[in-house]
């Protein structure tokens, strides 16, 4: 898992902005989709949850952008257009606590908004 070179998680999974800007600006030869519901298809997660479990069963990497969390139920804004819950944010200080440097970076000229910024607003 060395040549990762992006780690994010998007509740869309794959969609326009992944293929046309995110693969353009990293040079990305492939795309992996870690999702329980995706999964027989061809390392993207859809949410927290996924991340955590595949860093706890060995998936190391690290660095974690979150582009997108699905908008329902008690979320706060936390940069742009991404929300999180307390649960969500609790699991990614599992990572952050492991090393790993989390961020909020919906496209590519956003500036990442460091995940420690967002836990102060929990």
């Amino acid at each position: 898992m060395e040549n990762l070179k992006l780690t994010r998680i998007d509740f869309r999974l794959i969609h326009g902005q992944v293929m046309t800007r995110w693969v353009a600006k990293y040079e990305i030869e492939s795309i992996v989709v870690i999702d329980d519901r995706s999964a027989k298809s061809p390392i993207l997660f859809k949410n927290t949850s996924q991340a955590k479990a595949a860093w706890e069963a060995g998936v190391k990497f690290p660095s974690l952008q979150v582009g997108g969390i699905e908008g329902s139920g008690d979320k706060k804004n936390i940069y742009k257009n991404v929300v999180m819950s307390k649960t969500e944010a609790e699991e990614l200080n599992v990572l952050h606590q492991g090393g790993v440097d989390i961020f909020m970076q919906p496209i590519p000229e956003d500036n990442p908004y460091p995940f420690k910024d967002a836990l102060a607003k929990f």
